[in-house]
């Protein structure tokens, strides 16, 4: 087993008998993806490559929550899984048992090669240029060994998408690899530079139709230039996208191009499996009774695939958060009445890709009456995605969840007053709101059609939580913007769910109905938000 283990053990001892602090355990806790929480308890993080997990092994991963006092899960807008609240006694045996287990925390955080993120819906779009999950996870399993990969300047973000426009964050990834086809033969635009947070930018492309057998050498390259020229004295200063502004788009790119081409993986095993089998999914006794709010369901949370009577089933997640036992009946659900996969979306919920028709209202039925009614319920109210925030994070300024709950909540009770909505727009307003507690960006917002920044402004002598506005971004391939930030205009975090009404109330009054809510917003302007709220005060 990885001596990184035992020498997490060794530290966690020395924690316990006050022989060092929690800040000296960081050193060897957090390239395994555990973090001290803000309550003293501890964050551990476990890598799920493009956030497929067999039913199987969720139900081994709940029973290792279980035996070790763990309740609460969060599921991260990259697609891993978060244990929150471990007490400290019990995080070595959390991690040994989850390993023993299969799973693996190598890379959860820390300066390294972080879990890579994959298209979700890449294997069932009929849009999908090609399925890109098997390249992907390839590419995983070669980076896994590559130890350079794990003593970088700062973090590394990888991902693949699927060559479809929407949902597309190509450019906003430290590398990324972006379906095309090339004379009938599978290839990959790949773009590098991009991330959001601090100092947020798009990537710059390295290749168009780089061919599918060369994205291993591709990733080293890129491991390598960021191994050499990351800056390692400042940290505010260290990502990819810094060594990209330093050196300017034409610079960056020919050194791309000299570390690949001295790259050498010749080793390397470049195949790439095939994934999902329909024949594997069950097929059930046709069943017509079904309630009133079955139909309602089914619009909000099922999707086509493009195989003959396959669906993909989305099971929505109130803030990301599930408790242990939910895990278990995930586990049983999954493996009845689908591929015996669950998915972890960016949107911090859970997709079942492959169910056939007739198990629909089978699953709908034990949402309904078992120990997952939560999640059905959640499928009837509006969700707003945003970072675990500052009650958790110990570098979160603001609860960025808390504020979230509380906008959902407010569109909802909006919604009501719109009898004539329909599930899609809501769905579309909603989905175009991100929230993160602190510029780091993790909720998304510095990509998103209308994002809230969180943070501390005086207001006449006191000090209160406030957020900062976003508008006109988007994650669209080549098409994607970053969102701009609104001058000199803030409004205090009690008086969120109030701004967005405002916003919303005017776009569903609108005449033109075919306008998106972002590209409403985007027509407003960040210069103009102050129509919509009378708070506005100068930075100091």
């Amino acid at each position: 087993m990885d001596t990184s283990y035992q020498l997490l053990k060794e530290k966690i001892e020395a924690v316990l008998r006050n022989a060092i602090t929690a800040a000296d355990l960081k050193k060897v806790s957090a390239p395994l993806g555990i973090y001290e929480q803000k309550n003293g308890l501890f964050m551990v993080r476990v890598r799920v490559a493009g956030g497929d997990i067999q039913a199987s092994a969720l139900l081994r991963l709940a029973e290792v929550c279980l035996n070790n006092d763990i309740n609460n899960i969060h599921l991260t807008t990259r697609q891993d899984i978060q244990l929150h609240d471990v007490q400290l006694k019990n995080i070595h045996q959390t991690v040994l048992h989850a390993v023993k287990n299969g799973f693996i925390f190598r890379g959860g955080g820390g300066d390294t090669f972080r879990n890579l993120l994959i298209d979700e819906y890449s294997d069932i779009s009929p849009e999908a240029v090609f399925d890109v999950r098997p390249h992907a996870l390839a590419l995983n399993k070669f980076l896994l060994a590559y130890d350079n990969a794990f003593a970088l300047p700062r973090k590394l973000k990888i991902g693949f998408f699927s060559g479809v426009e929407k949902n597309n964050a190509a450019l906003f990834q430290d590398i990324s690899f972006n379906a095309v086809k090339h004379e009938n033969h599978k290839a990959f635009d790949v773009y590098a530079g991009g991330g959001l947070g601090r100092e947020s930018r798009k990537g710059v492309k390295i290749f168009s139709a780089l061919p599918e057998r060369e994205i291993f050498r591709c990733a080293a390259a890129g491991v390598e230039l960021f191994n050499d020229h990351g800056n390692r004295e400042k940290r505010n200063e260290a990502r990819l996208r810094f060594v990209l502004n330093r050196l300017g788009e034409q610079e960056f790119v020919r050194l791309f191009l000299q570390y690949f081409e001295k790259t050498d993986v010749d080793n390397v095993e470049k195949s790439f499996g095939i994934d999902g089998k329909t024949s594997d999914i069950p097929v059930f006794e046709e069943k017509t009774e079904k309630d009133a709010q079955y139909d309602k369901w089914l619009e909000r949370s099922v999707c086509e695939t493009g195989i003959k009577d396959i669906y993909a089933l989305k099971i929505i997640v109130p803030g990301g958060n599930l408790q242990t036992r939910h895990l278990t009946s995930l586990s049983h659900l999954a493996e009845k009445y689908s591929n015996g996969i669950i998915r972890l979306l960016r949107s911090q919920d859970i997709l079942l890709p492959k169910a056939h028709r007739t198990a629909l209202p089978y699953i709908y039925e034990e949402l309904r009456n078992g120990d997952l009614s939560v999640f059905l319920e959640a499928a009837f109210h509006s969700k707003i995605v945003s970072c675990v925030g500052a009650a958790v994070c110990k570098i979160g300024i603001l609860d960025s969840a808390k504020y979230a709950s509380a906008l959902s909540h407010g569109l909802d009770m909006l919604f009501e007053d719109f009898p004539d909505i329909s599930t899609w727009d809501k769905q579309q307003i909603t989905d175009s709101i991100r929230i993160s507690g602190c510029p780091n960006s993790c909720g998304g917002h510095t990509a998103s059609a209308l994002g809230f920044e969180g943070l501390k402004r005086n207001i006449g002598e006191v000090s209160e939580p406030c957020f900062r506005v976003f508008t006109g971004g988007c994650q669209e391939g080549e098409k994607s913007r970053l969102a701009v930030a609104a001058e000199n205009f803030y409004v205090p975090a009690k008086d969120l769910p109030a701004f967005v009404k405002e916003l919303a109330t005017a776009y569903l009054k609108r005449n033109n109905r075919t306008e998106t809510f972002a590209d409403y917003i985007s027509g407003i302007g960040t210069g103009n938000m102050d129509r919509f709220y009378k708070f506005k005060q100068d930075r100091t």
